[in-house]
């Protein structure tokens, strides 16, 4: 059975001031992790989020000490509270975009997985643009009542090279068939042109042991401008 998850969708918008390229950070192992914690929330409607490194749309930094702790820290609520205030759900620039940003970006999917032994997963795919990706960081934790959690991070030069024009295709996953509507009959306004900018398709494809198929996708849409 496939679950295929449309999610709602958000902007990006960077006005670019001269990007420096940094040297990617090593990346941690994947790791597998099994939580004894107390059932906060129970994840009946699977999740993708989306968190700046550290929290800040400009990070930089090369201190993977600091960067692991904040993750640790980030996953420990996030299992506990669900996915909020992440960068898919606070934007404030036009159309529901966020303002300047150029930094690692750090992914959360929570779904149940209907096992409560061991480790119920098959195989996970990270997909770009519906082009798989390798991702060597990745972070599984179990806990709760049959609840999972898949961590991991995109580098930004990898997300900034996969950006792509915006396609009439993709205004209803961009910004939701009930928005354009709206918008159709003046009940809401888009400040800027629906294909300002550029995007890429983030797309998270869990297959479980019992053949179950958990897929979740948003887009992650930023415009430059010069400075």
């Amino acid at each position: 059975m496939i679950k295929t998850i449309q999610l709602f969708s958000i902007l990006i918008v960077l006005y670019s001031c001269g990007h420096s390229n940094s040297t990617p950070k090593e990346n941690n192992s994947n790791k597998e992790e099994v939580l004894n914690a107390d059932l906060i929330q129970t994840f009946t409607v699977p999740q993708l989020g989306c968190y700046y490194e550290l929290d800040d749309k400009y990070s930089n930094s090369d201190d993977t000490g600091e960067i692991s702790k904040w993750w640790d820290e980030k996953l420990e609520f996030i299992k506990a509270s669900g996915i909020q205030n992440d960068v898919f759900s606070n934007s404030g620039g036009p159309n529901g975009s966020v303002w300047n940003s150029y930094t690692d970006l750090y992914f959360v999917t929570l779904f149940q997985t209907r096992s409560d032994s061991g480790n119920p997963l098959d195989t996970i795919l990270v997909k770009i643009n519906d082009s798989t990706v390798v991702i060597d960081n990745m972070r599984k934790l179990f806990f709760g009542k049959n609840n999972a959690l898949i961590g991991f991070s995109i580098e930004k030069e990898l997300w900034f090279n996969n950006l792509r024009a915006i396609e009439k295709k993709d205004y209803i996953p961009l910004y939701g068939k009930e928005r354009l509507e709206r918008a159709r009959k003046g009940e809401a306004v888009f400040i800027a042109d629906l294909d300002t900018g550029e995007v890429f398709k983030i797309t998270v494809e869990i297959t479980l042991k019992n053949h179950e198929v958990v897929e979740l996708s948003k887009y992650f849409h930023i415009t430059f401008a010069d400075c």
